[in-house]
């Protein structure tokens, strides 16, 4: 069985759009080493999903899999209803990729490195200066891409991944060196996608990926631990609490689900905008034992953080489904 989601799930979590990549027993060793050890991954379409783990669990390798920049020794990797993007060309060609190291040719421009771009993905003239605006690089389109500075030039890699609009794009750590005004360009960007773009992001961070994901797939040496959908309880309270009453149907601040990490816990979802104070008062009131009350996104964003420490048990046979 795979691992248990933390908190509950939205109701339709991870069952939305038709696979847009899926993978299948994917192995991949370095040496004696295995970077990934038979993963198994759906990226539903008009989805963002969030590949989470430490340095070091197979996220960058499993991207460059996906990416078709890396063949696996073992298993499959589909593109929508095409091919694998490495071994077919026209599957590579819905992708963009945002790898570690941003790849460019240091001596090219700015507005040059992109207009090569355009070129090899067929895609339209317009696109060159619809990114340089996207990501705001118009002041510096004419600087040598070698010498821009980090932020800058993880900008050019996000345009780079995201010129002509490709329908698939993977972006490895897309925060990573990016300064304030960065990362509010990739937010806006990623608020802009709808159902037409499949975006997969890696990164280390728990927050980010419950911020900015509606599946989650945790990486652990190069074996996924866990895979489902992201839960989405902004202004929730994870509570943990005795019930010695039946659980009131008519309570008018709060509406309860039971949590599943524990026999106490229950989440607590204000109603109009109650305030966490009046959600508490009003429990208290009906008669609950309350004995502790967290954010819940809080709790979600600890449980993540263990589900990316746990090692699988050699015989648990936990395999993640989509």
């Amino acid at each position: 069985m795979p691992e248990s989601m933390p908190l509950e799930t939205p109701a339709n979590g991870g069952t939305a759009g038709m696979p847009a990549i899926s993978a299948r027993g994917v192995l991949v060793r370095r040496g004696r080493r295995t970077a990934l050890a038979g993963v198994d991954l759906e990226a539903r379409a008009g989805r963002t999903l969030a590949i989470v783990g430490h340095n070091g669990s197979g996220k960058s390798t499993l991207l460059a899999v996906l990416a078709g920049v890396l063949r696996a020794q073992q298993g499959t990797v589909v593109i929508e209803a095409g091919g694998d993007p490495a071994v077919d060309g026209r599957a590579r060609q819905r992708i963009g990729y945002l790898p570690q190291q941003t790849a460019c040719y240091p001596e090219l421009s700015v507005r040059a490195t992109l207009r090569h771009a355009a070129r090899l993905r067929r895609a339209g003239g317009d696109c060159v200066e619809a990114a340089l605006e996207q990501w705001s690089l118009g002041d510096h389109a004419s600087r040598l891409a070698g010498h821009l500075s980090i932020g800058l030039l993880r900008r050019l890699g996000l345009a780079l991944a995201t010129l002509g609009e490709p329908p698939i794009v993977l972006l490895d750590e897309p925060h990573a060196g990016l300064d304030a005004a960065g990362r509010a360009l990739f937010r806006a960007w990623a608020e802009t996608g709808g159902d037409d773009r499949t975006l997969v992001q890696a990164t280390h961070e728990p927050a980010a990926a419950l911020r900015d994901s509606d599946d989650i797939v945790v990486l652990h040496e190069g074996r996924a631990t866990y895979t489902g959908a992201t839960p989405h309880h902004e202004h929730a309270l994870l509570i943990e609490m005795e019930i010695d009453v039946p659980v009131p149907t008519n309570l008018a601040k709060v509406r309860l689900q039971r949590d599943d990490s524990q026999p106490s816990a229950w989440l607590a979802s204000p109603i109009d905008g109650a305030s966490p104070g009046e959600v508490v008062a009003e429990l208290v009131h009906a008669g609950f034992g309350i004995r502790r009350v967290v954010p819940a996104l809080e709790a979600a964003e600890d449980r993540l953080r263990a589900l990316m420490a746990r090692r699988l048990a050699p015989d648990s046979g936990a395999s993640p489904t989509a």
